[in-house]
């Protein structure tokens, strides 16, 4: 067999296994924006995903903490404090990975305080990662708590 030939062949064969191969699907994750303006957060619901991403943005000129007792138990899991607007670095945002390992489909309430006092909340509707939600790129609501 030439040279020539055994090439052809080879390159026959990576194409057929390339198309026989199977294909792998994950959730990818997804960030999920809420702005915190001087007078109001938007948005002020959300239905969001296991994996997801929320990322809190200040845009106030003072700081504002963002904090969520996930498990009711009176601790806070998530306790960020987003400083006054500044474009030039991160610290005007707060950021949560909804952890699959760590986070329940449930609905969960975020409280944002500013100058020591509450100042709005944010209802959270957490769906579980499914891979069947992921092939469809929805999840599925089981309701309850973690």
């Amino acid at each position: 067999m030439t040279e020539s030939g055994l090439l052809g062949r080879t390159l026959v064969l990576c194409i057929i296994v390339t198309l026989v191969m199977p294909n792998a699907l994950a959730h990818g994750a997804d960030t999920y924006a809420f702005i915190m303006r001087n007078e109001t957060v938007q948005p002020g619901t959300a239905q969001v995903v296991q994996n997801d991403t929320l990322v809190f943005y200040n845009t106030a000129d003072y700081n504002r903490s963002v904090l969520l007792d996930a498990d009711g138990d009176g601790i806070e899991e998530f306790d960020c404090i987003a400083g006054p607007s500044n474009s030039l670095n991160a610290t005007d945002e707060c950021y949560l990975w909804l952890n699959p390992a760590n986070w329940s489909a449930g609905n969960y309430e975020i409280r944002i305080i500013s100058n020591g006092t509450l100042w709005n909340t944010i209802s959270i509707n957490c769906l579980l990662y499914t891979s069947d939600a992921a092939d469809e790129g929805l999840g599925e609501d089981l309701g309850g708590r973690r």
